[in-house]
């Protein structure tokens, strides 16, 4: 799993420079088909607490070939949310 998380972070800090990866949870699941896949979600701090929704729209295409080459077959589910958000939802 540390491999994975490294890879995960390492992908994100190059794709979305700039942006401040305050923490990010990974959680192995089902898709509705019942295939695996890995629940990414990141949480994010940027002054306006936004990101490039092209970089978003991309980000699964760049972490497969990483993830693939760790051994990592599962197709990566994405999400975003800020630091405010994700502290907001622990309350």
């Amino acid at each position: 799993m540390n491999e994975l998380r490294e890879t995960i972070r390492n992908v994100f800090e190059s794709h979305f420079e700039g942006v401040k990866l305050a923490e990010f949870e990974v959680r192995e699941d089902l898709d509705h088909d019942g295939d695996p896949i890995l629940r990414i979600k990141f949480v994010f701090e940027t002054e306006d607490n936004r990101l490039d929704p092209k970089k978003v729209k991309s980000m699964i295409r760049h972490l497969r070939e990483p993830l693939a080459e760790i051994g990592e077959d599962r197709f990566p589910i994405t999400s975003y949310m800020t630091k405010e958000e994700f502290d907001g939802e622990a309350a």
